[in-house]
């Protein structure tokens, strides 16, 4: 997978004219990712996540549609087909349980002698 280490974004200016590309540089262990829904009000945000994140379950089924979607061999960012709105759902919980596992929260088993 390319990992992109800077990203790029291109605005415009209020008479609607390009603006210079603005270049931010993404932090080592860090991924670029792109999101949202072409039918979304918001459109596209871009957003940088730990590269560890990704090995997270719960973004099993997001990259899978991902490939299926935009294919595997794109340069670039990552796009992730989603709402920006459940991106950040999807965000929060993976926090949540980096925090507290889930592992701690299962009633603990005792052996009779």
């Amino acid at each position: 997978m390319f990992v992109p280490t800077t990203l790029q974004c291109q605005q415009e200016k209020k008479d609607g004219s390009p603006e210079k590309k603005k270049t931010n540089r993404v932090r080592k262990g860090w991924i670029a990712v792109r999101v949202g829904l072409e039918k979304e009000e918001g459109g596209f945000q871009t957003f940088s996540i730990p590269i560890s994140d990704l090995c997270h379950p719960l973004y099993g089924d997001l990259l899978e549609k991902s490939q299926e979607m935009y294919g595997s061999n794109k340069e670039g960012l990552l796009r992730l087909p989603c709402s920006v709105e459940e991106f950040e759902n999807l965000r929060l919980r993976v926090e949540q349980e980096s925090i507290c596992p889930q592992y701690l929260h299962q009633p603990q088993l005792r052996y009779l002698a």
